[in-house]
């Protein structure tokens, strides 16, 4: 809808061309402005620290392991976990003393900062945890690109894969590459995000709002034209 009423031409458009200030020392926005121009992401391994990363994987097989090795180990240990209600949790030990074992999933219900203990909803009971204790719980959820709508993550990990042929598309890409804030990691391979990047054909909408905003804009401004000719 919004593609249709910027180009009826009926109401007044501003596009962000440039990248200003700290944004152009992210590489995430400097990679997702390319994608959006059509320009294949630099994938080299960069220098230092950096916020945008390629992973390579050469099958959906290599990917998976990669991808688990990642939110598993590689971001927690560079971020840490954080606890919100409303979180997906798993538990990854056998606690014989709470009935709890090892693969339970749950949610949290609330999180105590005074109490200094998360609750856990698991197995149809709230159970405790102290801060000190939360090693027996990871996050256990994912979300896809159109669950996200338009929020933003401190990470992301975007697998990207041929296998994906269907969803391969530039707008989709910039889309996800846009819903991380502090760090986005690739996992693909190259053909894929080539494939992608040169994909600009979208979903063609056949909504026609474009023509109609533009033909009630003419009927008004011939109607305005008739009535001062005739005073």
């Amino acid at each position: 809808m919004l593609a249709d009423i910027i180009a009826s031409g009926t109401v007044p458009v501003s596009r962000l061309t440039e990248v200003f200030n700290q944004a152009a020392k992210s590489r995430i926005m400097t990679v997702a402005h390319g994608i959006n121009r059509g320009a294949i992401p630099d994938l080299s391994t960069p220098k230092g620290d950096s916020d945008f990363y390629f992973v390579p994987a050469r099958d959906p097989e290599t990917a998976v392991a990669r991808i688990l090795k990642l939110v598993k180990t590689r971001i927690p240990r560079r971020f840490g976990w954080t606890y919100a209600p409303g979180d997906k949790v798993m538990q990854i030990e056998n606690d014989y003393e709470k009935m709890i074992y090892n693969g339970d999933i749950g949610l949290v219900p609330e999180v105590e900062s005074e109490a200094g203990e998360l609750v856990a909803r698991l197995e149809g009971r709230d159970l405790a945890y102290g801060f000190g204790g939360l090693d027996a719980l990871v996050p256990a959820y994912a979300a896809t690109v159109h669950k996200s709508q338009v929020s933003e993550y401190p990470a992301v990990v975007i697998p990207l894969l041929t296998r994906h042929y269907a969803t391969l598309k530039r707008n989709l890409l910039y889309a996800e590459v846009r819903r991380g804030k502090r760090l986005v990691v690739l996992v693909n391979q190259m053909k894929a995000a080539a494939i992608a990047v040169r994909n600009a054909s979208g979903r063609r909408r056949w909504s026609k709002l474009d023509q109609w905003l533009a033909g009630a804009t003419d009927g008004a401004e011939a109607a305005v034209a008739g009535w001062a000719s005739c005073r």
